[in-house]
């Protein structure tokens, strides 16, 4: 037995971080439980390949110039990122990984803009239709973009610079109003875009990691990256984004471990916080 003044030292688990949003990475949405389409963790990249941690696909590193900074401080003491130096980036292996039609679909990431600098793709599965995440020049506006060939839509949020950032996008592909798309940044909503009357996304390249159809290379630290997609997911008119308000606050507190950021109507509160 111990004595009175002796201190045990006891090892709890990860209380916040990247790997809580992989350990609890399934969302659930209007009553249906979807796995990601894929899912990057910062520490799995490497100099030569970044494997989804959802898949074991394996994107290979692209592209010339400077290579990206590996094993980079991340926003919590066990995470890493990938720090994107504008220059190479890494791509998959076929036309099909990453690819979305004409699904709902969501895309989360844990994000550090170190400057405001050149327009830059962070991501994206795309050629002229597809979609990809967007930041334009000498600003932190960044967008989700989306476009069939013929039509564009996005969502916009702004992050802070040099600050490690929640971003969450929700896209309700059949919803003909402002509810059919929000965009969360560290749970604040920003503004909603009608999505409505665009036709497929599916993009016939390969979905490429820190960049899109091999151009405008970022400089955005990268530690995770996530998207999920199902047809038919999302519910209709404004009970849509009032859910998604709920699963990015949910999603923020797994990531800081802040039970605060729950409010007491969160039905859908996880067992784990």
């Amino acid at each position: 037995m111990p004595r009175s003044n002796q201190r045990i030292l006891a090892v709890s688990p990860r209380l916040a971080g990247v790997e809580r949003l992989f350990t609890y990475r399934d969302l659930t949405i209007n009553g249906v439980t979807v796995s990601p389409m894929f899912a990057f963790r910062g520490v799995d990249a490497t100099l030569t390949q970044w494997v989804c941690a959802q898949t074991g696909t394996v994107l290979s590193i692209a592209g010339a110039g400077s290579d990206p900074t590996i094993n980079g401080h991340g926003p919590y003491l066990d995470d890493r990122s990938v720090a994107f130096q504008n220059a190479k980036y890494y791509t998959a292996p076929n036309n099909t990984f990453g690819d979305i039609a004409t699904e709902d679909f969501c895309v989360e990431a844990v994000s550090f803009i170190p400057t405001a600098g050149v327009a830059e793709y962070w991501m994206g599965h795309y050629n002229g239709t597809g979609y990809l995440i967007t930041r334009s020049a000498g600003s932190t506006n960044t967008s989700l973009f989306w476009r069939d060939g013929a039509t564009a839509k996005s969502t916009l949020l702004q992050p802070v610079v040099a600050t490690w950032n929640h971003e969450m996008w929700f896209v309700n592909v059949s919803e003909n109003s402002v509810n059919g798309s929000v965009g969360y940044l560290n749970t604040v909503a920003g503004s909603g875009t009608n999505p409505s009357g665009l036709g497929s996304l599916s993009a016939a390249t390969p979905f490429q990691l820190g960049a899109a159809n091999a151009s405008a290379p970022c400089a955005t630290y990268i530690a995770w990256l996530a998207a999920w997609k199902l047809s038919n997911w999302f519910a209709a008119g404004a009970a849509g984004p009032a859910e998604w308000a709920i699963i990015a606050r949910q999603r923020m507190a797994l990531w800081t471990g802040n039970r605060a950021l729950y409010q007491a109507n969160d039905t859908t509160t996880p067992s784990s916080l």
